[in-house]
């Protein structure tokens, strides 16, 4: 994760989460899906603890998402986050029993300081990945 400001972020004050979705056989249809109803998200990702936390019940999936780590969905970067000075933040995603051939979408969202996470920003993922600085897409196959 790298900050586009002058300010740094203090450590506490990112939050990431990424999401997982399976796709359809062909993977150019993920740029067309609808953005994930996540009107709590935000809220939770202010408050999540230094550790990180599970996504509590107020935040509702949209069916066929998944948090891509379990249990700690949110995760913070145990440093401050400023400009030429990225952070990393790790998760971890286990998929066992994913069929071969299968191909999954990971939707990963920040919120740092005061800026918003905007999940409105766009009607389609694609709208949304091309418009918001807070949110990023990648599309994997499992082999």
């Amino acid at each position: 994760m790298h900050r586009r400001a002058l300010d740094d972020v203090a450590v506490g004050g990112v939050s990431v989460v990424v999401l997982r979705t399976e796709l359809p056989a062909d993977p150019a249809t993920w740029a067309a899906m609808p953005v994930p109803d996540l009107p709590n998200l935000q809220v939770v990702m202010d408050i999540a603890p230094a550790g990180g936390e599970p996504l509590p019940p107020a935040v509702v999936l949209p069916a066929g998402w998944a948090a891509a780590d379990q249990p700690l969905a949110i995760r913070r970067p145990a440093r401050p986050a400023g400009t030429a000075r990225p952070v990393v933040v790790t998760f971890r995603m286990d998929l066992t029993g994913a069929a071969p051939g299968s191909r999954w979408l990971l939707l990963a969202m920040v919120r740092a300081g005061a800026s918003t996470l905007d999940l409105t920003a766009g009607a389609t993922l694609s709208d949304l990945v091309r418009r918001s600085p807070h949110v990023a897409a990648r599309s994997f196959q499992v082999l």
